[in-house]
């Protein structure tokens, strides 16, 4: 396996978290659950023009977009297949970070993924064009960090929308909307608002993700966890509350999830046939 990642200076630093770019073998297992974030994805499969995504209620359903996608801000998990990430590269971006490059409200985009030709985008399969003919991952990773400083809208994303993210990075447990709102001075109504428009969700789902990634950093790759004490940290009432939103968003239970996961803790192997669709 090779991966090789940045993470932008200067403009892009407060809108993208990182750029990166993977290859590797094929893995001993078809499937992947993939759990949520609050910050959309920008995919570029290089191995083939398409990216695909399963759900399964009774019946497998698979989902179809072209090679170069922006993936939602999400709420609820999805499955793709490890063969679509054999040669992949992408960006990760801060919650509403990419309000930035892209002019969509991020709550039409919500738990989707959207062909970036239907965003509007500037030239996506000439982009893609351009990474494969590129010969490194530096290389390819250089021209999406031109494709993003050519898209760049600094003042997209409003001000009290930054103001509230960075009280979010800045002030220990603000766990209520009515305390983000006051932090931000503005109703709950207006903050609900300037959210789903800029984020993709309400403040309260944000700040339900935001508990269920603090649970994720803090007990991924440990041994012996006390369930009870990590639902107290990071702000639940209870270790059933945290068991509860933790099957919410993921599916599966957080002891679950930390006997199968590997090493990047939002990818969970999956054990079963890649299904025929």
């Amino acid at each position: 396996m090779a991966f090789t990642a940045i993470q932008p200076t200067g403009r892009l630093a407060a809108h993208v978290a990182m750029i990166w770019d993977c290859s590797l073998e094929t893995l001993p297992f078809g499937l992947e659950r993939i759990l949520p974030k609050a910050g959309a994805s920008l995919i570029i499969n290089l191995a083939e023009d398409e990216t695909r995504s399963y759900r399964h209620d009774g019946a497998w359903r698979c989902q179809r977009r072209s090679g170069s996608v922006l993936v939602g801000p999400g709420t609820r998990h999805f499955i793709i297949d490890t063969a679509e990430q054999c040669d992949v590269a992408g960006v990760e971006f801060h919650p509403g970070g990419a309000r930035a490059f892209f002019r969509d409200p991020l709550d039409r985009l919500r738990d989707v993924d959207t062909d970036l030709d239907d965003l509007g985008a500037t030239a996506p399969r000439r982009l893609r064009e351009r990474m494969l003919e590129s010969g490194s991952a530096q290389g390819r990773i250089a021209l999406l960090q031109e494709w993003l400083l050519d898209r760049f809208e600094e003042a997209a994303l409003p001000g009290l929308v930054t103001h509230a993210l960075t009280g979010l990075q800045q002030v220990p447990r603000m766990h209520s909307v009515s305390a983000l709102a006051s932090y931000t001075g503005v109703s709950v109504r207006r903050l609900s608002s300037l959210f789903r428009e800029n984020v993709g969700v309400s403040p309260k789902r944000f700040l339900r993700l935001q508990r269920f990634a603090e649970v994720i950093a803090s007990t991924h790759a440990r041994g012996d966890i006390n369930w009870s004490a990590v639902a107290a940290d990071c702000g639940f009432h209870d270790q059933s509350h945290l068991v509860h939103e933790f099957r919410e968003f993921s599916g599966i239970a957080p002891g679950t999830w930390l006997s199968t996961v590997g090493a990047y803790p939002r990818h969970v192997p999956i054990d079963t046939v890649l299904p025929s669709i």
